[in-house]
């Protein structure tokens, strides 16, 4: 469980630079090309870099184990509880 939480966050932050570049790359159009409101493009680029920055800056922190801000360890604690059941609804389904 503790790798697929792992995988989900570097999915994210590949999907957030992803992101990034495509804003940064709209700024910087709209700047070169001295669009009517390039001034508003940058600071919406700014603002969302920043973000996206200092949240996957607590992602690593997350991945490194530093802090408890995410919610593993009651994640992990269900998925061990549905692998002793059979799974969720597999008590349900027993005859």
């Amino acid at each position: 469980m503790k790798k697929h939480n792992d995988l989900n966050r570097l999915a994210t932050i590949g999907m957030d630079i992803f992101m990034m570049t495509s804003v940064l790359s709209r700024a910087s159009h709209s700047l070169c090309y001295g669009f009517r409101n390039n001034d508003t493009e940058k600071d919406i680029c700014h603002a969302i870099c920043k973000e996206t920055f200092l949240r996957h800056l607590q992602t690593f922190d997350d991945l490194n184990g530093q802090t408890m801000t995410g919610n593993d360890e009651h994640a992990s604690k269900i998925f061990e509880q549905n692998l002793k059941a059979d799974g969720y609804f597999a008590s349900l389904f027993k005859l």
